[in-house]
Formats: C-alpha cells, sequence, structure tokens
C-alpha cells in the first residue's frame, strides 16, 4: 500500500484530499499545524512547517511514497496584514519540505499546491498583492530546489475551489450568508463588490482526482493549470446559488462596475494524462449551500 503524507490536512482541501486517497487504497497520514486532530482513521501529525527538525523527524519516520503539500497562507486578506508571514509561510515552508525530502526520501513524489492567481513578472511588473509574490516564489523555487538535488517535485496551479466545506472563498462567502438568511426568514441585502468578476470556478473533489492524476502521471519539475476550463461572473455564483434557495435576496452591486475579460486557463497538459472535471458547477453550488445549512446554528 503507497504511503501518502497531505499537509494542510484540516483545511478545506486537506480534508477532501484525505478522504479521496483513503477510499482509493492509499495509506493517509495527514499533517496540521493546529489542534484539529480529528482524522478519521486516519493518523496526524501535529507540525510547522517552520521546525525543520520536527519536520525531518516525521519525514524520516514516515517515509511517504507521495506527499501532497497543500499547507500554507492562502487568504490575500491576511497576506496584506502580515506579508512577511505569509512569505515565510508559503516559501520557507515548502522549501523546508523539500529539505526533509532531499535527506530522508529521496524518491518520494511531491506535489506542491500552487495557485491560479500568483504573481508573473512575465506579464505583469506590479503584483496586486504579498499572496501572489508569495505563491510565484514557492513555484520558482520548487523547479530550482528539484533540478538541483533531483528531487522528484511538480506543481499544480488550481483556479478557484468550490464545493461542501468550509473555505474562505468568494462563493463559499455568497453561500454561508444565503444560509442565514434562509434560517432568518427575512429579506436582506447581499454584497457584491463587483458582479462582473471573471473567475474559473472547480469544484474541490474534482481539483483533489487532478492531484492523484499528477502525483502518479505528472512530469517532475512541471507545472499544470487545473480548472474548469469556463469563465464565470461573481453574479452568475449567486444566481446559481439562488436557485435552490427560497431567501429573499437584495443583491447590493457597484453600477460603476465594468464587465472584465474571462478568466482562462490553460488544461490541455493536464488533459492529455486522462483527466477531466465531472461535477457540474450546479452541483458544487448546490452541495455549497447545502453544507452552510447543516453547520449554522439557528
Amino acid at each position: 500500500m503507497k504511503k501518502i503524507l497531505i499537509t494542510g490536512a484540516s483545511g478545506f482541501t486537506g480534508l477532501h484530499a484525505c478522504k479521496h486517497f483513503s477510499d482509493s487504497g492509499y495509506k493517509v497520514i495527514g499533517l496540521v499545524n493546529s489542534n484539529k486532530t480529528k482524522g478519521d482513521n486516519i493518523p496526524i501529525y501535529k507540525c510547522d512547517l517552520m521546525e525543520q527538525k520536527q519536520l525531518d523527524i516525521i519525514i524520516e519516520k514516515i517515509k511517504p511514497d507521495y506527499i501532497l503539500h497543500l499547507a500554507g497562507e492562502n487568504n490575500v486578506k491576511k497576506s496584506w496584514e502580515n506579508p512577511l508571514h505569509s512569505f515565510h509561510v508559503n516559501v520557507t515552508g515548502t522549501l523546508n519540505l523539500l529539505e526533509s525530502v532531499r535527506k530522508f526520501v529521496p524518491a518520494c513524489r511531491v506535489l506542491i499546491v500552487g495557485s491560479m492567481i500568483d504573481f508573473n513578472p512575465c506579464n505583469k511588473m506590479q503584483a496586486n498583492h504579498p499572496y501572489g509574490i508569495t505563491k510565484y516564489f514557492q513555484s520558482v523555487l520548487t523547479q530550482y530546489w528539484a533540478g538541483l538535488f533531483n528531487i522528484h517535485a511538480l506543481l499544480a496551479k488550481p483556479s478557484n475551489l468550490v464545493g461542501p466545506g468550509r473555505s474562505s472563498g468568494v462563493s463559499s462567502i455568497f453561500a454561508q450568508k444565503i444560509a442565514t438568511i434562509e434560517k432568518r426568514r427575512g429579506m436582506a441585502e447581499l454584497p457584491i463588490e463587483n458582479i462582473h468578476a471573471q473567475r474559473d470556478f472547480l469544484d474541490v473533489r474534482d481539483a483533489v482526482k487532478a492531484y492523484e492524476v499528477l502525483l502518479n502521471k505528472g512530469e517532475v519539475q512541471q507545472t499544470y493549470e487545473i480548472g474548469s476550463g469556463v469563465s464565470r461572473s461573481l453574479m452568475e455564483v449567486v444566481t446559481t446559488l439562488l436557485v435552490f434557495s427560497e431567501a429573499k435576496v437584495k443583491c447590493q452591486t457597484d453600477p460603476q462596475a465594468e464587465p472584465q475579460t474571462p478568466f482562462l486557463v490553460n488544461t490541455s497538459e493536464i488533459s492529455e494524462l486522462g483527466w477531466a472535471p465531472s461535477i457540474p458547477f450546479e452541483q458544487s453550488m448546490e452541495d455549497t449551500l447545502n453544507y452552510y445549512r447543516g453547520v449554522l446554528e439557528l
């Protein structure tokens, strides 16, 4: 039985990843940096990726065949509040993990999960936020480290992940607000900063399946974009959520907001490996809404 270590195992994607790989027959071990140690029969280790010695001990003990690196600071707002912390977690934490792999499990295949909204200096000279810079350096340094030290690491850049579970993503925020409005049984306003903002939304369960494909078939040092291939506006997200709700919602929008260019994801390389999204956007929205209906208190 192949062993896979999943960092950030208690997060939005991490919880789905643990379930998927466990159901698929892998021996799953979770790594977290909190007291959220519930693992549904999955061994959980608590470790701060900033602590190299602690990480070395765990990697040497587990000797995983695969590592899915999901841990990190994935909040744009927090990256503005504490940019150095975001940089250390996303960049130094990733390098610490790769160093442990280099020293103790050089044959391990490692998938570093970045982001489609990272900063690319080839396309623009001014970054939009500190988070994008941290993910850019995470990607670049992973590729160089893998090349210099013969580490079997590759990168995934997913689009906006949606689906059931607690997330800081915009669709999750909308779903939680609509579920709250339902429980209060009244009319309420739903603020939408820019109804024209375009994003590619991919179900987190499809993303996790893509990660498995990359861990087994992906080419080392390569970067793979993962998405639905469809650009949708924030207004479409809200409209779709409201199809599954009787909540009385008045959308509060900015009349000065201008249309935006569609957000395009190039999925050709991962498609060649046999992956394609299978969960309809409508199902993702309904499942997200049902999740918040289940966890909100009256």
